[in-house]
């Protein structure tokens, strides 16, 4: 699926961005990510809120083997529901769920701490 036509999947929700990451499309709403398109599938956000919800309905969630001992991981991302694709209202239910578990994931952030400049020689200040 090419960043137009996901934009066009995801108009009924609202305008999106669409950045390349990790060989794949990272679909952000208000500059969080709710959803990653990779090898022809959708995927879209979850958490322990939200994920049983998503499998419930027949999501798979998004798993990798790792590349040093095949270790499988999980990734928090599920797949959407087909029946979600033919109605706009389920299909904004979903995304509702995912832009809610992407700003769980936000809020759980810590802050950024920005380091003090060091203070100028008081030789070099301005008179």
């Amino acid at each position: 699926m090419t960043p137009s036509a996901l934009q066009d999947l995801f108009a009924p929700v609202g305008a999106v961005a669409i950045k390349k990451i990790f060989g794949a499309h990272g679909i952000y709403y208000r500059g969080m990510i709710i959803a990653c398109y990779i090898r022809d599938q959708l995927f879209l956000k979850t958490d322990a809120s939200t994920e049983s919800a998503f499998i419930a309905a027949g999501g798979q969630p998004w798993t990798y083997e790792h590349a040093s001992g095949g270790k499988q991981i999980k990734m928090p991302y599920c797949t959407l529901p087909e029946s979600a694709f033919d109605d706009e209202d389920e299909f904004k239910r979903w995304c509702k769920l995912a832009l809610e578990s992407a700003a769980r994931a936000e809020s759980s952030k810590k802050p950024k701490t920005v380091k003090p400049k060091a203070a100028k020689p008081a030789s070099k200040l301005p008179l």
